[in-house]
């Protein structure tokens, strides 16, 4: 039996490198929120948004970020041996284990990247929390193109 190997080019690596990354980050994040609904994962990894400002809540962003990439490591690792090379072999460099490193890292730092570009997106939660601004006063305009403002305090006009 011959075994197919492709060689892909480097762009395609890069693709490839970036669909895995994001495959990785999609699963992880996954895992954390099904992971959530345990009580004893929450004690071990609460929820950052749940615990009050300072440095409880630090504490629980620095958990939730060891687990995103423990288990991103992890996810990698499978990757890895299931694809049986790493990205510097496909382009030319030699094929050992520091092609598998380089590349693990890479899928790994990929995926938190990638992780961090999909929240830049959602909107921010302080932001939900805010009161809109609001401006008072009088207005008025006259002919000619000038403008005038006129201010009002909680007593009347000046």
């Amino acid at each position: 039996m011959s075994e197919h190997v492709h060689d892909l080019g480097g762009i395609s690596v890069i693709a490839f490198v970036l669909l895995l990354s994001f495959a990785i980050d999609r699963v992880v994040n996954g895992l954390l929120f099904a992971l959530s609904y345990s009580k004893y994962w929450r004690r071990i990894c609460p929820d950052p948004i749940r615990v009050p400002e300072g440095t409880e809540r630090a504490l629980a962003e620095r958990s939730q970020k060891i687990a995103f990439f423990g288990f991103a490591t992890v996810l990698s690792g499978i990757v890895l041996w299931m694809v049986g090379s790493g990205i510097l072999h496909q382009v030319g460099f030699a094929e050992g284990p520091l092609d598998i490193f380089m590349t693990g890292l890479i899928l790994i730092g990929g995926a938190e990247r990638v992780s961090e570009f999909s929240r830049s997106f959602s909107a921010s939660p302080a932001a939900a929390h805010e009161s809109p601004v609001e401006i008072k006063g009088t207005l008025m305009l006259e002919e000619g193109g000038a403008l005038q403002v006129k201010k009002q305090s909680a007593t009347g006009a000046r």
